[in-house]
């Protein structure tokens, strides 16, 4: 969800087109058999970190997958980090915020 236009009052939820940059990246990533164009980020090796509430929850691997195991239903902000090899940041995503609710 958009910061911009509905983290205040008066609150307006548009879906994908709040922030499509961000959907699309979240949806690419977790897309099974995406795969990252590596060459357009002119890196030899990268990580993607998967942050949720500021906190490391996972970590992109070989297969281009990633796996949060989730203790509790809640409120979170999530933003994917790319470093490159060196562990210099190359982008964060813009944050975006989900609701997991309980069975």
């Amino acid at each position: 969800m958009s910061i911009k236009s509905n983290q205040n009052i008066p609150f307006v939820f548009l879906g994908t087109a709040d922030d499509t940059s961000v959907y699309k990246m979240f949806w690419d990533l977790t897309t099974p058999g995406f795969r990252i164009d590596y060459e357009s980020l002119k890196q030899t090796s990268i990580t993607i970190e998967i942050l949720a509430n500021n906190q490391k929850v996972g970590m992109v691997g070989e297969k281009l997958q990633a796996t949060w195991i989730l203790n509790k239903p809640g409120i979170f902000i999530l933003e994917a980090i790319v470093k490159d090899n060196e562990g210099k940041e190359l982008y964060r995503s813009p944050r975006v915020d989900i609701i997991v609710k309980a069975d």
